[in-house]
């Protein structure tokens, strides 16, 4: 229950600090060389299937960490880019973009919460 009160807390905090970046620092609307990264760490967790090292399991978490929170900053600018062109669209369609929008920001979140537990679950 303390691993994850203390993952819940790392969590908030790097949510907080994504927010803040996106109102004040820079906007990601463009930024999409964060997907490809992604890519990366997929070859690289299959590679890991086979030799099963825990160094490379290491590293695969913390790009992980890195990917997921780009992938929420760049998600939660789309989101809000979105919510900024509702006023052209009916009540359906801004149901449809609501859902979306927070379908996609909630796998960011717990693909994000996944890969913190791996990391931190390792120096035990």
């Amino acid at each position: 229950m303390k691993t994850f009160l203390q993952n819940l807390g790392i969590i908030m905090m790097i949510i907080g600090s994504i927010v803040l970046i996106l109102s004040y620092f820079c906007g990601w609307s463009n930024n999409n060389g964060v997907l490809f990264t992604s890519i990366g760490l997929i070859i690289a967790g299959i590679v890991n299937l086979f030799t099963h090292s825990s160094g490379l399991d290491l590293i695969i978490s913390f790009a992980g960490i890195l990917i997921f929170t780009g992938l929420t900053m760049y998600d939660a600018q789309k989101v809000k880019q979105m919510a900024a062109a509702e006023g052209n669209l009916d009540s359906a369609a801004i149901r449809k973009v609501g859902i979306l929008g927070a379908l996609t920001l909630y796998l960011d979140f717990i693909n994000l919460f996944l890969h913190i537990l791996r990391f931190l679950g390792r120096k035990r």
